[in-house]
Protein backbone atom coordinates (compact mmCIF):
# COMPACT_ATOMS: atom_id res chain seq x y z
CA UNK A 1 0.00 0.00 0.00
CA UNK A 2 1.55 3.56 -0.71
CA UNK A 3 1.30 5.77 2.03
CA UNK A 4 0.91 9.22 1.22
CA UNK A 5 -0.49 10.28 4.90
CA UNK A 6 0.93 10.35 8.57
CA UNK A 7 0.34 7.73 10.81
CA UNK A 8 -2.84 7.92 13.24
CA UNK A 9 -2.12 8.32 16.71
CA UNK A 10 -4.14 6.41 19.12
CA UNK A 11 -3.61 7.13 22.76
CA UNK A 12 -5.03 4.21 25.00
CA UNK A 13 -4.33 4.74 29.43
CA UNK A 14 -1.16 7.33 28.50
CA UNK A 15 0.46 4.66 26.18
CA UNK A 16 0.18 6.37 22.24
CA UNK A 17 -0.08 3.90 19.57
CA UNK A 18 0.53 4.26 16.12
CA UNK A 19 -1.64 3.19 12.65
CA UNK A 20 -0.47 2.64 9.22
CA UNK A 21 -3.50 0.85 7.72
CA UNK A 22 -1.56 -2.42 8.80
CA UNK A 23 -2.26 -2.78 12.74
CA UNK A 24 -1.42 -0.99 15.85
CA UNK A 25 2.54 0.00 16.67
CA UNK A 26 4.12 1.29 19.68
CA UNK A 27 7.45 2.57 19.25
CA UNK A 28 7.75 0.59 15.62
CA UNK A 29 6.56 -2.43 16.73
CA UNK A 30 3.38 -4.55 16.42
CA UNK A 31 1.47 -7.11 18.30
CA UNK A 32 3.30 -10.25 18.36
CA UNK A 33 0.59 -13.27 19.56
CA UNK A 34 3.99 -15.70 20.05
CA UNK A 35 6.59 -13.49 21.55
CA UNK A 36 7.18 -17.27 23.70
CA UNK A 37 9.50 -17.80 20.06
CA UNK A 38 12.11 -15.28 21.06
CA UNK A 39 12.58 -16.36 24.79
CA UNK A 40 15.37 -17.70 26.08
CA UNK A 41 15.40 -21.41 26.25
CA UNK A 42 14.55 -23.01 29.63
CA UNK A 43 17.36 -24.78 31.40
CA UNK A 44 16.40 -26.83 34.67
CA UNK A 45 18.89 -25.76 37.43
CA UNK A 46 20.32 -29.56 38.02
CA UNK A 47 20.97 -29.67 34.16
CA UNK A 48 23.41 -26.49 34.06
CA UNK A 49 24.82 -26.52 32.39
CA UNK A 50 22.92 -27.74 29.76
CA UNK A 51 23.68 -30.91 28.22
CA UNK A 52 23.43 -29.62 24.63
CA UNK A 53 24.03 -26.76 23.10
CA UNK A 54 20.72 -24.45 23.25
CA UNK A 55 19.19 -23.81 20.12
CA UNK A 56 20.23 -19.83 19.06
CA UNK A 57 17.15 -17.44 19.63
CA UNK A 58 16.59 -13.98 17.95
CA UNK A 59 17.17 -11.28 20.68
CA UNK A 60 14.64 -8.39 20.31
CA UNK A 61 15.56 -5.24 22.23
CA UNK A 62 13.69 -4.01 25.32
CA UNK A 63 11.04 -1.84 23.31
CA UNK A 64 9.99 -4.66 21.71
CA UNK A 65 9.15 -6.55 25.04
CA UNK A 66 7.57 -3.43 26.35
CA UNK A 67 5.23 -3.17 23.61
CA UNK A 68 4.52 -6.69 23.96
CA UNK A 69 3.38 -5.72 27.59
CA UNK A 70 1.64 -2.58 26.65
CA UNK A 71 -0.61 -4.56 24.13
CA UNK A 72 -1.77 -6.62 26.50
CA UNK A 73 -1.95 -4.63 29.42
CA UNK A 74 0.56 -5.43 31.84
CA UNK A 75 3.42 -3.25 33.00
CA UNK A 76 6.56 -1.68 31.46
CA UNK A 77 8.78 -1.57 33.71
CA UNK A 78 11.90 -3.20 34.47
CA UNK A 79 14.85 -5.52 32.25
CA UNK A 80 13.93 -7.36 29.35
CA UNK A 81 14.05 -10.50 31.65
CA UNK A 82 10.85 -9.23 34.24
CA UNK A 83 9.34 -8.24 30.58
CA UNK A 84 9.65 -11.95 29.40
CA UNK A 85 8.44 -13.28 32.99
CA UNK A 86 5.49 -10.78 33.05
CA UNK A 87 4.34 -12.42 29.30
CA UNK A 88 5.11 -15.82 29.95
CA UNK A 89 3.01 -15.62 33.21
CA UNK A 90 0.18 -13.45 32.22
CA UNK A 91 -0.61 -15.37 28.90
CA UNK A 92 -2.75 -12.68 27.65
CA UNK A 93 -3.82 -11.73 24.08
CA UNK A 94 -3.93 -8.67 23.05
CA UNK A 95 -6.15 -5.98 25.28
CA UNK A 96 -9.94 -5.81 22.87
CA UNK A 97 -9.98 -1.95 23.47
CA UNK A 98 -7.03 -1.97 21.11
CA UNK A 99 -8.09 -4.65 18.88
CA UNK A 100 -11.21 -2.60 18.34
CA UNK A 101 -9.26 0.54 17.71
CA UNK A 102 -6.69 -1.14 15.69
CA UNK A 103 -9.65 -2.40 12.94
CA UNK A 104 -11.37 1.44 13.64
CA UNK A 105 -7.75 2.83 12.84
CA UNK A 106 -6.86 0.57 10.28
CA UNK A 107 -10.15 1.30 8.23
CA UNK A 108 -9.81 5.26 8.94
CA UNK A 109 -6.72 5.22 7.63
CA UNK A 110 -7.06 3.53 4.93
CA UNK A 111 -9.91 5.47 4.20
CA UNK A 112 -8.28 8.89 4.67
CA UNK A 113 -4.74 7.66 2.56
CA UNK A 114 -6.99 6.55 0.06
CA UNK A 115 -8.71 10.04 -0.16
CA UNK A 116 -5.30 11.46 0.02
CA UNK A 117 -4.14 9.21 -3.47
CA UNK A 118 -7.30 10.07 -4.99
CA UNK A 119 -6.46 13.96 -4.99
CA UNK A 120 -3.13 13.19 -5.72
CA UNK A 121 -4.13 11.85 -9.02
CA UNK A 122 -6.83 14.43 -9.67
CA UNK A 123 -4.11 17.34 -8.87
CA UNK A 124 -1.23 15.46 -10.33
CA UNK A 125 2.61 15.83 -9.81
CA UNK A 126 2.37 19.60 -8.29
CA UNK A 127 -0.37 18.97 -5.66
CA UNK A 128 2.70 16.77 -3.86
CA UNK A 129 3.96 19.71 -1.41
CA UNK A 130 7.06 17.81 0.12
CA UNK A 131 10.06 15.63 -1.68
CA UNK A 132 9.25 12.49 0.54
CA UNK A 133 5.86 12.84 -1.13
CA UNK A 134 7.54 12.67 -4.51
CA UNK A 135 9.65 10.20 -3.93
CA UNK A 136 7.54 7.95 -2.79
CA UNK A 137 4.81 8.78 -5.44
CA UNK A 138 7.35 8.41 -8.39
CA UNK A 139 10.91 8.21 -7.69
CA UNK A 140 12.20 8.29 -11.41
CA UNK A 141 10.66 11.65 -11.73
CA UNK A 142 12.07 12.84 -8.53
CA UNK A 143 15.19 12.47 -9.01
CA UNK A 144 15.02 13.99 -12.46
CA UNK A 145 13.67 16.59 -11.32
CA UNK A 146 16.37 17.34 -8.30
CA UNK A 147 19.36 15.93 -11.11
CA UNK A 148 18.65 17.75 -14.29
CA UNK A 149 21.25 16.64 -17.16
CA UNK A 150 23.45 18.81 -18.51
CA UNK A 151 25.28 19.10 -22.08
CA UNK A 152 27.36 16.34 -20.73
CA UNK A 153 24.50 13.84 -19.96
CA UNK A 154 25.80 13.95 -16.74
CA UNK A 155 23.54 15.25 -13.70
CA UNK A 156 24.10 19.32 -13.88
CA UNK A 157 23.33 19.75 -9.84
CA UNK A 158 25.33 17.54 -7.58
CA UNK A 159 23.74 18.89 -4.74
CA UNK A 160 22.97 16.08 -1.94
CA UNK A 161 19.56 15.90 -1.52
CA UNK A 162 17.92 14.11 1.64
CA UNK A 163 14.40 12.25 1.94
CA UNK A 164 13.55 10.35 5.20
CA UNK A 165 11.35 7.71 3.85
CA UNK A 166 10.52 3.96 5.24
CA UNK A 167 10.62 0.83 3.60
CA UNK A 168 9.85 -0.47 0.53
CA UNK A 169 9.96 3.31 -0.60
CA UNK A 170 13.63 3.92 0.10
CA UNK A 171 14.17 0.73 -2.09
CA UNK A 172 12.29 1.99 -4.96
CA UNK A 173 14.56 4.88 -4.61
CA UNK A 174 17.58 3.50 -3.99
CA UNK A 175 16.92 1.14 -7.36
CA UNK A 176 16.01 5.34 -9.41
CA UNK A 177 18.80 6.28 -8.78
CA UNK A 178 21.23 3.45 -9.33
CA UNK A 179 19.05 3.40 -13.05
CA UNK A 180 20.16 7.33 -13.19
CA UNK A 181 24.10 6.21 -12.24
CA UNK A 182 23.53 8.59 -9.09
CA UNK A 183 24.95 7.04 -6.12
CA UNK A 184 22.65 6.30 -2.71
CA UNK A 185 23.26 5.61 1.48
CA UNK A 186 20.76 4.68 3.18
CA UNK A 187 20.27 4.69 6.88
CA UNK A 188 18.63 3.83 9.85
CA UNK A 189 17.68 6.51 12.51
CA UNK A 190 17.75 5.59 16.03
CA UNK A 191 14.21 5.59 17.19
CA UNK A 192 13.96 8.28 19.62
CA UNK A 193 9.98 7.81 20.77
CA UNK A 194 9.50 11.35 20.16
CA UNK A 195 6.87 12.55 17.73
CA UNK A 196 8.22 14.88 15.00
CA UNK A 197 6.79 17.06 12.89
CA UNK A 198 7.63 15.56 9.78
CA UNK A 199 7.50 12.20 10.63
Amino acid sequence: MEILIPPIEHTYKSITYTCTGEGLYKEGYHYDAHPEKFFPPKVPKHLKPPPTEPKEVEKKPVAYWKAQCAFRGLNQSGAISDLQLRIREAKKKMLPELKMAETELNREFKKKNKAAKDATAKNGWNSLQTVEAKAKANPQKFLTEAFPKGATGRPANLDIVLVKIDNPYRLALADAAEAMSLETVTVDAPWTGKKTSDS
